[in-house]
């Protein structure tokens, strides 16, 4: 399942919860409201806790990617130094 599909059932799944409650639990508006509001703050809490790992996983891969492109880049210049010097 792609990250975009987790948070799509992520943000359904909170959002069936906060109505289930609302609809299961005789409750008066206010504490409806207020359970709600607890409920909409830990579901942004969580995407955003989410897309912070994502943001570290990208920059984590960004940076093993400039590693071997620079390994690789030192190895090329190795070979086209010994090509050079032995066709001197």
């Amino acid at each position: 399942m792609s990250g975009l599909s987790k948070l799509g059932v992520f943000s359904l799944g909170v959002t069936a919860g906060a109505v289930l409650g609302l609809l299961l639990a005789p409750e008066t508006g206010e504490d409806a409201r207020a359970y709600l509001s607890r409920a909409v703050r830990r579901g942004v809490e969580r995407a955003a806790e989410e897309g912070s790992k994502w943001v570290e996983r990208a920059q984590n891969a960004a940076e093993q990617i400039s590693d071997k492109a620079q390994d690789f880049t030192g190895r090329a210049r190795e070979v086209y130094n010994d090509a050079k010097e032995s066709i001197s």
